[in-house]
């Protein structure tokens, strides 16, 4: 008895069992009882056989019941005894793609097809890997081939209608969707691509209908009752009743059969955490497009992240993000069961879900509570999840208002800004001109998804158009390469009496062209009740301002929250006569929109919505405190954030502090006491350092906010001992006018007038002396920023600062307020007080703009710097031991200086010297036992705190 597969003679084992028991093998494999079939195939080859085709049955077995791993190692046997077999080489390039491994499977299939070039299954699994590489064009070229061979192949077809609409081919993909239909009305994977397809044609109700055919077959399949859910968000007869009920039951029914106990880690509050990042956006991507300035500016000391990417897809963004993970596991092909325990085997304290219900969704495997506590951030956050199994939910106070937490069976975690950080692309095209002035009619515009179109708002726009004659309305998406889709858009609007000659509808394009669009459009029009995400970010970021009506779930205040955050709340109403109120008054004033639109990117740009420093400051405050509150045995509960960042929970009565964070790996500096900072203006309280010493309880701060605009006074408050004085600033005492530069990204008590005329002050402000403040501590640092009148402050602190061991002054080289100091007259005061002039550092040169694609030159005129003063020698050599390590510490751990930092500590011990040496030689800290160094006592600092409180009380 020959073997087909293997081409050999059968072995003794082989002819005892049997045809008959081969026989009961295939049925078994052909009625799906994989258990039985893997038991038989064992029994085989531990029996002797030495068929390649016992491999193989094993092989399908274990990928049947998700070991992959078991699959792959037995398919590699079966290669081994029969390498040119192309069954196994379909079968192991299929278990690779189920792993995520389509380039490995495509060298597989590559080699097989060079063998068998008209072998269907090779061609088809091809298709599917060059698909999952984004290589689309060529997956269907053979999908096509193997309809050749195989006319109406549904599996074939299915698969052809994905390629055609990642093509921006959805017409056809329509078609061959309903080519399987046809034959198999109730098919699973055509009902549920159908209704997608539906769905971004703004065909409502038909797309639930096919959701729901789809989730007939399939009750236990995630994918059709996510999409559901997400369609009803677009269709605007649901409420935000009706779409928190679906979303609680679905939430209900995805709880598990049993009981699952939630993982565990170790809980220190003040451990460095493991934070999981769920996604498929990892990428030039909505949700990668919206995390990666903050992900990027976490402190690393604070945080270990861990990447679970659920997409295969990587570009120029997912690099970045890979280098800034401490670990990176791509899972699609981890089954949920698989991933919940991987979650659960690398120990995560806090993972973060940002798929949702969207692509990639995991929900079957995050109900599983695979880590001590799960939070909902960005990736199809359109409403709440409806699961208990999340504890917490990213937002803010505009997507998410006071008064609303009962729509959510999340606790609410309010940020102080947005709940995203927008990346603007460097390739972002250049502003341009307002086009209504060269055109002579206003052009709206809406680059929205174009499954957000629907009627009642197309109605709505139809009448705001016959209210601005002769305008016209630019729309463009993928959809409108369909051209059935645009006549129905055309039809809709006509209805309206909107001829089709005012609609300017565009298809797709890259990502550079499509952020181009905007140079045509001077408003654009929001969409309802689904609102604009990132397309709102990117039409500020090329001038164009947004108008808005908010919707009645978190997914309608999308552009609400990027416009209030961006500084434009007057662009945000709730209805849709204000809306077409704001949008007339934007195009009513054509020069005022002209120059609103020269200056919106930077607006865009400055704002916290861009600011990835500002956003990670507030995602660690509230990261570690969802995580300290857990670790005190504490039920999740909502936390919010004031504007200065300050942040507490509901029901609590004092807002956070955090513990003192523990360094295995610090030098020891041996401080006395926390080195006192005195800042003037907030710019030194967002020193990358200063959060990290005053967690590790090495500094204290006073820090001066004249503008009431410091982001971090709060949040630094959580660290350590920190004080922020809004609304003051140090001087001689006498009230200062406070002036606002045009851009609005900085305020000044000196005025700026010889620059742009005769400027009026927008407020006045109380000033401090130093030396008035009573009960002061030695101070060991002054930073004065580049805004108010560093000379005044000096001269009404020299008590103070005779005491002082470092002042800092940013100083610029071309002055632009009048009464500011150069660095001459700093010097000379310097110099008359004790002090020398050391060196610049943190330089800013002026950059020259060239037009030749990414070549530039080296920027060499010096625009600003810091100045920093130290003692001068005969100071120096008389401070004591002490004074000198505070010297030393402040030196290396905000400016980096070595070599003096050096000598300071060798005048003080020659053993210290050479522990430093050491540490700076193995660019590691030296492992630290530390003392229990007297802080700067909690008297101490209210004292300080009061007095200044009483000056300025006494001024007002």
């Amino acid at each position: 008895m020959a073997d087909s597969r293997s081409g050999g003679q059968t072995t003794q084992a082989e002819h005892v069992i049997g045809i008959s028991f081969r026989h009961r093998l295939r049925n078994d494999r052909s009625t799906g009882r994989h258990e039985r079939v893997l038991e038989k195939a064992r029994q085989l080859i531990e029996g002797g056989c030495t068929s390649a085709e016992a491999h193989a049955w094993e092989a399908q077995a274990r990928h049947r019941l998700g070991d992959l791993s078991g699959a792959k190692r037995a398919l590699e046997h079966a290669l081994s005894l029969q390498p040119e077999d192309i069954e196994s080489i379909n079968q192991i390039a299929e278990v690779l793609l189920d792993q995520g491994e389509a380039r490995t499977a495509s060298r597989y299939l590559r080699e097989g097809k060079e063998r068998n070039p008209d072998n269907m299954t090779t061609n088809f699994l091809l298709s599917r890997a060059f698909y999952a590489m984004g290589r689309f064009v060529e997956a269907l070229e053979l999908c096509d081939r193997c309809l050749h061979y195989a006319p109406g192949e549904p599996e074939v077809l299915k698969w052809r209608a994905l390629q055609l609409t990642s093509l921006r081919r959805e017409g056809e993909a329509q078609e061959a969707l309903q080519e399987v239909l046809k034959n198999n009305p109730r098919d699973f994977g055509a009902n549920n691509n159908l209704a997608s397809l539906y769905l971004y044609q703004t065909e409502y109700d038909k797309a639930e209908y096919h959701y729901s055919i789809a989730q007939e077959v399939r009750p236990e399949a995630d994918q059709p009752v996510s999409n559901l859910l997400g369609a009803r968000h677009y269709n605007p007869r649901y409420s935000a009743d009706d779409l928190f009920q679906y979303l609680v039951e679905r939430g209900q029914a995805l709880r598990p059969d049993k009981r699952i106990e939630r993982a565990e880690t170790s809980r220190e509050p003040d451990k460095r955490l493991r934070v999981g990042l769920l996604s498929g956006g990892f990428r030039t991507h909505p949700v990668g497009q919206m995390i990666l300035p903050a992900i990027e500016s976490l402190d690393t000391r604070l945080f270990e992240l861990v990447g679970y990417s659920t997409n295969q897809l990587e570009d120029h963004l997912t690099a970045r993000f890979k280098r800034r993970f401490d670990a990176w596991f791509p899972i699609g092909h981890l089954n949920n069961d698989q991933l919940a325990e991987k979650i659960r085997e690398d120990e995560v304290d806090i993972l973060v879900d940002m798929n949702g219900i969207g692509e990639g969704s995991r929900y079957k495997a995050l109900v599983q509570e695979p880590a001590p506590l799960l939070v909902k951030w960005v990736g199809s956050l359109s409403n709440t999840t409806g699961l208990e199994c999340f504890d917490y939910l990213i937002s803010d106070h505009v997507e998410t208002p006071e008064g609303i937490d009962d729509r959510y069976v999340e606790s609410l975690i309010r940020l102080p800004d947005d709940y995203i950080c927008y990346q603007v692309p460097k390739y972002a095209p250049e502003q341009t001109s307002l086009p209504a002035i060269k055109n002579g009619y206003v052009t709206f515009g809406c680059l929205n998804n174009p499954a957000k179109l629907s009627q009642e708002l197309l109605e709505a726009w139809a009448l705001l158009m016959q209210e601005v004659p002769e305008s016209k309305l630019l729309l463009r998406g993928k959809q409108f390469d369909v051209p059935a889709f645009c006549e129905k858009i055309r039809a809709t609007m006509a209805s309206y009496g909107v001829e089709a000659s005012r609609l300017l509808l565009e298809g797709p394009s890259d990502h550079r062209d499509f952020l181009a669009t905007y140079q045509r459009i001077d408003v654009a029009l929001d969409t309802w009740p689904y609102s604009g995400g990132l397309t709102t970010c990117e039409a500020l970021l090329m001038g164009v301002p947004v108008v808005t009506r908010t919707g009645p779930t978190f997914a309608g205040r999308h552009s609400a929250t990027h416009l209030t955050n961006a500084g434009l709340p007057e662009l945000v109403t709730d209805n849709w006569e204000d809306y077409r109120k704001k949008v007339k008054e934007l195009v009513g004033d054509l020069p005022n929109l002209a120059v609103i639109r020269a200056a919106l990117r930077t607006v865009l740009e400055e704002s916290p919505v861009c600011d990835g420093e500002r956003f990670s400051r507030h995602l660690t405050t509230a990261l570690r405190a969802v995580w300290q509150r857990h670790c005190e045995g504490k039920e999740p509960a909502p936390l919010s954030f004031e504007k200065n960042g300050k942040a507490m929970f509901e029901g609590e009565e004092f807002p956070l502090r955090f513990p003192t964070m523990r360094e295995e790996e610090s030098f020891d500096w041996e401080l006395s006491s926390p080195v006192l900072v005195i800042d003037n203006g907030g710019d030194w309280a967002e020193h990358p350092s200063t959060q990290r010493l005053l967690h590790r309880g090495d500094i204290a701060m006073l820090s001066f906010d004249p503008s009431c605009a410091l982001g971090v006074a709060g949040h630094l408050a959580h660290y350590g001992e920190f004080q922020c004085f809004s609304g003051a600033v140090l001087g001689d005492g006498r009230p200062r006018d406070l002036y606002t530069e045009e851009s609005g990204a900085r305020v000044s008590t000196l005025d700026i007038s010889e620059q742009r005329g005769a400027a009026s002050p927008d407020a006045e402000v109380p000033s401090v002396g130093l030396d008035s403040i009573q009960g002061l501590p030695s101070l060991d640092m002054l930073s004065l920023d580049d805004c108010h009148d560093n000379l005044t402050i000096m001269e009404n602190g020299k008590s103070s600062l005779s005491y002082a061991l470092l002042i800092r002054v940013r100083v610029r080289f071309n002055p632009r307020y009048r009464g500011e100091a150069d660095i001459g007259t700093l010097t000379s005061w310097a110099n008359r007080n004790g002090f020398r002039f050391y060196r610049f550092h943190n330089a800013n040169y002026q950059e020259v703009d060239i037009e030749e694609g990414e070549f530039s030159l080296d920027p060499s005129q010096l625009i600003s710097a810091d100045a920093l003063f130290v003692p001068n020698n005969e100071n120096l050599s008389g401070l004591s031991d002490d004074k000198k390590k505070r010297l030393a510490f402040m030196l290396h751990e905000f400016f980096g200086v070595r070599d003096i930092t050096y000598e300071i500590l060798r005048s003080c011990s020659e053993k210290k010297a050479r522990e430093y040496i050491e540490m700076v030689r193995e660019r590691s800290p030296v492992k630290k036992e530390r003392g229990a160094h007297d802080s700067l006592s909690k008297d101490a600092n209210d004292v300080v705190a009061d007095e200044v409180d009483k000056l300025l009380a006494e001024m007002n």
